[in-house]
């Protein structure tokens, strides 16, 4: 990974890179105009009050933005809120959504968009004993939430990881933010993948992770594979790159580690593990994943393997994006990184997530101190090329 460092409160690479030439960006909005180049700052919008936590992000294939929240004053319940005005106004969801499994916690939302145009929220909660993830269906093209009964993920029984070793599963995390449909290389366009993670219940500094699979576009779920861990660990992330592998992402303190499947999470092998933040990496806390595409296609039509990372780090939060997939996981490669902080917090911890528009633009969601706030920004911006 390329070494960053710190200036004026910007994340920026220590080693530029022009991209070479030919390369174009994406046309803003027709109802946009363009002064300058876009940064997070100019379109700054609240768009929740501080009764919330713990956000997911997405856009519809009609190119309207979907925000989601758990509710602190109310059990299991997430709030929605839309935008059809690239994230200048929000509608809020008048219907109530809420997960019936969740009766002790506070829930945290997760987006998965389907193939066929459809959106799942996911409902979890890190809260003890409330280990059962449900589901809400948006249909394509309409605005009413519906439960999706018989489509529930559950804490796994009697699992074994990798190395065939049985593990004590304990208290949940699942997911927040984005799990993924995939679209990529030969997997089939039927199949969605849930990380569900999970503390060892004699151990509970370790994570493990469980591939949670759909081939019925979310109907019903089942355990592919054996887990990945034990790791000591802050939680899991998956992303599918471009020749339809799939990357999990796991950290803590030393570092970040990467784990690669070539069958959609039946098995893995680690590529990368734990590097230390003190050679190249940054000081993740939760992270965030989307490929810079829009409805499953490449906004860039040059080949390019771009993919993008929301990242906290205390209280702050930023954006990493990578030109090579993240090179398939390994620490090395030919590549490049851009790093920059979009916004900043009080609060210990952040959850951000992260969705692209149509236009490409890319869009996050992010508590800061007292509020859940939306930026847009340009891929120039953060590329670093005024």
């Amino acid at each position: 990974f390329a070494i960053i460092t710190i200036i004026a409160g910007v994340w920026v690479l220590a080693c530029k890179h022009p991209l070479g030439n030919g390369l174009t960006f994406p046309k803003a909005e027709e109802n946009e105009e363009e002064v300058g180049i876009m940064d997070p700052d100019s379109t700054r919008s609240v768009v929740f009050n501080n009764t919330c936590i713990i956000p997911a992000l997405t856009v519809t294939k009609d190119n309207t933005l979907i925000a989601a929240v758990g509710d602190k004053t109310t059990k299991g319940k997430i709030l929605i809120k839309t935008s059809k005005d690239l994230g200048k106004t929000w509608t809020s969801y008048s219907g109530e959504i809420k997960s019936d499994k969740i009766n002790n916690g506070i829930a945290h939302p997760f987006f998965i968009n389907c193939h066929n145009g459809d959106i799942l929220l996911g409902i979890a909660t890190t809260n003890a004993g409330q280990n059962s993830v449900s589901f809400y269906r948006c249909l394509s093209g309409q605005t009413n939430w519906s439960k999706e009964n018989g489509a529930e993920i559950n804490r796994p029984t009697n699992p074994k990881n990798q190395a065939n070793n049985k593990l004590n599963p304990g208290n949940a995390f699942a997911t927040y933010g984005n799990a993924i449909a995939l679209k990529h290389g030969t997997n089939d366009k039927n199949t969605l993948l849930v990380p569900y993670y999970y503390k060892r219940q004699d151990k509970p500094v370790s994570g493990i992770v469980s591939t949670m699979i759909s081939t019925n576009n979310g109907k019903t779920w089942t355990i592919n594979g054996n887990d990945e861990g034990d790791y000591s660990s802050r939680g899991a992330k998956f992303i599918e790159i471009e020749n339809g592998n799939i990357l999990y992402f796991m950290n803590n303190q030393q570092g970040t580690a990467w784990f690669e499947s070539k069958d959609c999470g039946k098995t893995s092998k680690c590529t990368t593990l734990f590097a230390d933040e003190s050679h190249n990496e940054i000081a993740v806390m939760y992270a965030d994943f989307v490929r810079y595409e829009f409805n499953g296609q490449d906004i860039k039509s040059d080949g390019s393997k771009y993919a993008l990372m929301a990242y906290s780090f205390g209280g702050s939060y930023g954006v990493k994006l990578t030109t090579d997939d993240f090179n398939d996981g390994q620490n090395t490669g030919s590549g490049t990184f851009y790093y920059q902080e979009v916004g900043t917090s009080s609060l210990p911890e952040t959850y951000p997530s992260i969705t692209v528009l149509r236009d490409g633009t890319i869009c996050t969601l992010a508590a800061e101190d007292d509020s859940m706030v939306f930026r847009r920004f340009e891929l120039k911006w953060l590329m670093n090329e005024y």
